[in-house]
């Protein structure tokens, strides 16, 4: 069954309560459904498999955990989601981690395959979600820890947006709403951290 944008004339609210009487119709009837839309958390909360055109043709296909963890391209990446993109030179491969330079700061992220090589420039995707704050509530990574300051931060509800000026750009972050605390203002300086695996090698 083809359904071609057919929620996109909805509120918010009622298209939220028809996605779920479609995933329970398609259950139901136990047939294919290519599912048509430009929303990309739509697609994230309706489908089994995901398929993202540019152009009049397929740059990326497979799971919604799979295209948003793992994107393969730049497009992709901003397709999907937010991200932020760095770009760094290859300075080292230490088995499970690669370390790279981005302007005066070192970073790590985990190994892929195939390796990069040293000296090769490479361009990242970091995810909002991924960077934490160092504080003595959580367990600190050690990584990639970096002080910022807190550039702007704006309440959508169920989380906290940040963007945070560090030495490698501005890096957008996002919290949780509830406990975590209270958030720092604008202007404050921070410590932010994340983990290896958070920033991906993507294609431009």
């Amino acid at each position: 069954m083809l359904l071609d944008e057919p929620l996109s004339a909805l509120d918010k609210k009622l298209r939220a309560e028809l996605q779920i009487e479609l995933k329970a119709l398609h259950a139901r009837l136990g047939m294919t459904f290519i599912f048509v839309t430009h929303d990309q958390e739509e697609a994230m909360a309706m489908s089994d498999r995901i398929v993202i055109l540019r152009d009049g043709q397929s740059v990326q296909s497979g799971s919604p955990v799979e295209l948003y963890d793992r994107p393969q391209s730049r497009f992709v990446a901003e397709f999907l989601g937010r991200a932020t993109f760095l770009e760094g030179a290859v300075e080292a491969c230490n088995g499970a981690t690669v370390a790279l330079k981005i302007n005066e700061s070192r970073i790590m992220i985990a190994a892929s395959s195939p390796s990069p090589r040293p000296g090769e420039r490479i361009t990242l995707a970091l995810r909002p979600e991924r960077i934490q704050f160092v504080n003595g509530k959580n367990l600190n990574l050690e990584w990639n820890r970096i002080d910022g300051r807190v550039k702007s931060i704006a309440f959508t509800g169920l989380q906290h947006s940040y963007l945070i000026e560090t030495p490698l750009g501005s890096l957008s972050m996002l919290t949780p709403s509830f406990g975590h605390g209270t958030p720092p203002a604008a202007g404050s300086a921070v410590t932010i951290e994340w983990p290896p695996d958070a920033a991906i090698p993507v294609k431009e």
